[in-house]
């Protein structure tokens, strides 16, 4: 019977490398792998209006029917919103309320599993009544033939 290698330095409890009480030469444990969906990767999102939100992330699973997309408004409960087709990797949100906090997760599914879900995107939906009390005026400057004389008006 060859020797079992050790792990440890002379003085020092020694730790066997290959313990056979987790190994029986006649059978072999392979652990079964269900068909394992990954998480959408790269899941962002941004305000496109008042009362849309777009949805973008990259598609990483095979075999997938869809993917979930579920939505919390500000610190709410999400709830499924809607199922995309497969290989789909866009989403756009409408009927939103403008000048609203939105989160937004997402998982893959094939019917039957479905994968982790991805990080929590937040997106605040666009407000036009705060940016009217912006100036839209654009001021030139003016120029003379010198550059250090330039000033703006």
């Amino acid at each position: 019977m060859n020797p079992v290698p050790f792990i440890g330095h002379r003085g020092q409890s020694r730790v066997p490398l290959f313990q056979p009480q987790f190994f029986h030469p006649r059978r072999r444990v392979i652990p079964f792998l269900a068909n394992i969906l990954a998480a959408p990767e790269a899941f962002r999102g941004f305000s496109r209006s008042e009362t849309t939100a777009s949805l973008r992330w990259s598609d990483v699973s095979s075999g997938e029917t869809g993917f979930e997309i579920e939505r919390a408004l500000g610190d709410g409960a999400f709830s499924n919103i809607t199922t995309t087709a497969a290989s789909v990797e866009l989403y756009e949100d409408t009927g939103l309320t403008e000048g609203t906090r939105y989160r937004y997760r997402a998982r893959t599914t094939d019917g039957s599993t479905t994968s982790p879900y991805t990080a929590i995107v937040t997106i605040v939906t666009h407000n036009c009544q705060s940016s009217s009390s912006f100036s839209r005026e654009l001021t030139l400057p003016r120029f003379s033939e010198d550059p250090s004389d330039w000033q703006f008006q």
